[in-house]
């Protein structure tokens, strides 16, 4: 799917009311996230293994999947500017909404960028917050 549309493979979704109200629990969630994200990038064979037995697949085709959209796959929780603007630009064609619609509009990383920079300091790297594209 990366390579054929440059969108992100997942994502997590809440609510104006869920962060004004539960914040920190939405940054402890999305902290796991980044957690599982990292392991995904650093821990290749037992990322491949958990995508044989999730998908029922041979360790060969497990590996084959894990390859082609590995790259998909965001450090920080936050998909690149590239990868909003193609979905905004999906929605919007599914929708038949008419017009452009910037990401920043739709999307708010805000807490996302919290949790990665609280996951940066806690693994001792630098926050790769700085690459956000809508912080």
């Amino acid at each position: 799917m990366g390579t054929i549309l440059p969108i992100p493979q997942a994502g997590l979704a809440t609510t104006d009311e869920k962060l004004k109200t539960g914040r920190m629990e939405v940054i402890e969630v999305l902290k796991a996230t980044i957690e599982g994200l990292d392991y995904t990038w650093t821990q290749r064979e037992g990322t491949v293994d958990i995508i044989a037995r999730w998908m029922n697949l041979n360790a060969s085709q497990a590996a084959k999947a894990y390859d082609s959209v590995k790259e998909t796959f965001s450090k920080n929780g936050v998909p690149s500017e590239e990868q909003a603007k193609a979905y905004v630009a999906m929605l919007g064609a599914t929708a038949g909404l008419k017009g452009d619609f910037a990401a920043a509009s739709i999307f708010d990383f805000s807490a996302a960028a919290e949790a990665s920079k609280e996951m940066a300091q806690k693994i001792g790297s630098p926050s790769p917050t700085d690459s956000l594209p809508f912080h």
